[in-house]
């Protein structure tokens, strides 16, 4: 290859580039930085929120004296865990389905039929962690919320005379 061809891009990316260029900003936006500081965002209030009810409990928790209170809070974990042990039983379900297709997937006799069987089992099990992932993300933001109202519930029975 000479050194002519190694050093001009091709025209078809220089054309590329050039008709991006002349978009309006607005039109170019960097999606997935956008999508990646609404990530970053999401996680920094899901912290922050940790962080506060963390302090919260730290100023509560030894005044919990009330059998009551420690109930609450055992029936709370104990949900929590029913929650969690759903979730894994839907793990398992979905890993096992996807393994008896796979051992039952009917044989391919060309390649295009191959690779399309593959890549169904491919895109089934990304389907499975999107949702397994989206409940786990969903059962922390109820425990937050939920562990939140209850704290807040015993701060203001804290703090009210009598």
């Amino acid at each position: 290859m000479t050194q002519a061809l190694k050093e001009r891009p091709s025209t078809a990316a220089t054309a590329a580039l050039q008709s991006v260029q002349k978009l309006p900003p607005a039109a170019v936006s960097p999606a997935p930085l956008l999508r990646a500081q609404k990530l970053h965002l999401m996680l920094a209030q899901l912290v922050a929120r940790g962080t506060s009810q963390g302090a919260a409990m730290a100023t509560v928790l030894p005044m919990l004296l009330d059998a009551n209170d420690w109930r609450e809070l055992m029936a709370m974990q104990q949900s929590v865990l029913q929650r969690l042990k759903q979730q894994q039983q839907g793990w398992l379900d979905g890993l096992a389905a996807l393994a008896q297709e796979y051992s039952q997937s009917r044989q391919a006799n060309t390649l295009s039929k191959y690779v399309e069987q593959e890549y169904d089992l491919v895109a089934q099990f990304g389907a499975l962690v999107a949702d397994q992932t989206a409940q786990m993300a969903g059962l922390l933001e109820n425990i937050q919320v939920d562990y939140g109202y209850w704290m807040a519930q015993q701060q203001e029975a804290r703090k009210a005379p009598g």
